[in-house]
């Protein structure tokens, strides 16, 4: 959470965030952790450079599975020719597949893009 507000600290328009008032006990690696950290950096990155938006959010709900939805009202990609076209979303894809989830893109009033990534509860 708070590298997320970091980065986004100089974004001149409005940035919320939601988190889920209690997160479970999960096993979850280093390299898990990274990943996570790097798909939230490049949407976040992805706004501030590229979108246009002047509001942003993010949304975190955890259970069996982290669901990070990451949402804009900005230029979206441009069409289904552009959800790949960009480095940026091939790591992202490349990721998720690492981390054997699901990365979904929907263009409505600007972009959403939601991650959801297994995740293993504590025994």
């Amino acid at each position: 959470q708070k590298q997320a507000r970091a980065m986004m600290e100089n974004y001149p328009g409005q940035f919320t965030m939601h988190l889920p008032a209690h997160i479970p006990d999960l096993q979850v690696s280093g390299e898990t952790r990274r990943h996570i950290y790097l798909l939230l950096k490049e949407a976040l990155h992805n706004i501030i450079k590229h979108s246009g938006a002047d509001k942003a959010e993010v949304i975190i709900a955890v259970d069996e599975q982290l669901r990070m939805t990451v949402a804009d009202n900005g230029r979206g990609l441009g069409g289904e020719k552009n959800k790949d076209s960009g480095n940026g979303m091939k790591n992202m894809r490349q990721r998720i597949e690492q981390l054997h989830g699901n990365f979904f893109i929907h263009e409505k009033d600007g972009l959403i893009l939601v991650f959801e990534i297994p995740l293993q509860p504590t025994a």
